[in-house]
């Protein structure tokens, strides 16, 4: 059985999940939407059915943000691992995550930086590291 609370001028729902107490915003502030919506609320409780609430965010393109975001920050090994994990888990619905786009992208993002990288000019020598070099005198 689920209550009505008001909270300023907002009505929430609140029932209980288990042990745990859950507090649901119902986005009015007229008593009797709310009272309909709480309706609906238990009526879907009785049937069984999940009670989610409508998402404004697209998963995909928060997905794709993000990764676009680690192509251009991260090294090519921390991209094609995290591309894996999230291609577990995204994959349907991402189109960024697919097997042969995700990861063929990431060989040719990362190609400036690993081409410096492998410069000979860029290595340190391993003479830098003897203690008598180490500190100016």
């Amino acid at each position: 059985m689920a209550s009505l609370k008001k909270r300023g001028k907002t009505y929430y729902a609140q029932y209980y999940v288990g042990d745990k107490q859950v507090r649901k915003c119902l986005n009015t502030s007229s008593l009797q939407v709310a009272k309909e919506k709480l309706r609906k609320l238990e009526s879907s409780f009785y049937r069984g059915e999940e009670v989610t609430g409508p998402t404004k965010t697209h998963t995909a393109k928060i997905v794709a943000a993000y990764v676009d975001h680690i192509r251009n920050a991260k090294t090519k090994h921390s991209v094609k691992s995290d591309l894996w994990y999230l291609s577990d888990v995204f994959g349907p619905i991402c189109d960024d995550l697919s097997e042969t786009g995700g990861r063929a992208e990431v060989d040719g993002v990362h190609a400036d930086r690993n081409a410096i990288r492998n410069a000979s000019a860029f290595r340190p020598s391993t003479s830098s590291r003897s203690p008598s070099r180490r500190f100016p005198r």
